[in-house]
């Protein structure tokens, strides 16, 4: 299982994370993965999408944050199970983790990268 890394995304091509094990994963699992949108020149405003397709985590003490920064602040949103999340920057960190009680058997989720000039709507995730 890949657990955290760099991840560069490109426009309207999702990167797929699958963290997903049937026999579960370990205590105290933390992962990084770094979200970098690569846009093209002259697109000014992209941001991260991401959508979970599988969430098989113990609610409330299992699961994945989307940490950006927030002008010189680093700000935290907890994704919903089976949710979608749209960032406010370009770039930030997704994390994972699970405690000890419980054994979570992971997630699947598409990332993309999205314009926020125009109608406002995303385009399908996968």
């Amino acid at each position: 299982l890949e657990c955290g890394g760099l991840l560069d995304i490109y426009d309207h091509k999702p990167v797929i994370i699958d963290l997903v094990s049937d026999n579960g994963l370990p205590h105290y699992l933390f992962c990084v993965w770094t979200l970098r949108v690569n846009t093209r020149v002259g697109r000014t405003s992209t941001n991260i999408a991401i959508q979970l397709e599988t969430d098989r985590n113990e609610k409330d003490y299992d699961g994945l944050t989307f940490y950006s920064w927030n002008d010189t602040r680093l700000s935290g949103s907890r994704l919903e199970k089976y949710g979608s999340f749209i960032s406010e920057s370009s770039e930030g960190f997704l994390t994972y983790t699970t405690d000890v009680n419980v054994v979570s058997t992971g997630f699947r989720a598409y990332v993309s990268a999205i314009s926020t000039i125009g109608s406002g709507i995303a385009p399908s995730l996968h």
